[in-house]
């Protein structure tokens, strides 16, 4: 399922949110966090190619 723009923003503010405060605890959980939340952000964006966008 696509998601909208509307969720693409909440969910990119809430990964950036995660990713800046776990830069404090260890750069590594930071790093991996953030190529986690890119690879969801990827693959959402590639399942919705083919649909319309809100």
């Amino acid at each position: 399922m696509a998601m909208n723009r509307k969720e693409e923003g909440i969910f990119a503010v809430i990964a950036s949110i995660v990713v800046l405060v776990s830069a404090m605890w260890d750069p590594w959980i930071s790093a991996i966090i953030a190529i986690i939340a890119l690879l969801f952000f990827a693959e959402q964006s590639f399942a919705g190619n083919g649909k319309k966008k809100n």
